[in-house]
């Protein structure tokens, strides 16, 4: 992080507000693995109250289906194809 600009850090610690990302690897014992996958398939846990109502969950889906694997839909592979 030390290579970012002053606005990127900005953006890393709004972002990081945001998901609520000490609190998301406290509850899941710091597994980052595990912390993602619960992220992603339990968003309301995670989102403030006050970012919840600008969340077009549409949006996400149509996001979500351009890039799943075809192969297995659950997953996005790591080129995000």
């Amino acid at each position: 992080m030390n290579k970012l600009k002053s606005s990127q850090k900005d953006k890393v610690r709004q972002f990081m507000i945001f998901i609520q990302s000490i609190s998301c690897l406290s509850q899941n014992d710091w597994k980052f693995d595990v912390v993602t996958d619960n992220f992603f398939q339990n968003p309301e846990l995670y989102i403030q109250e006050s970012v919840k109502g600008s969340l077009d969950r549409k949006k996400l889906e149509q996001l979500y289906n351009r890039y799943k694997d075809p192969q297995h839909e659950n997953k996005i592979g790591i080129d995000g194809i």
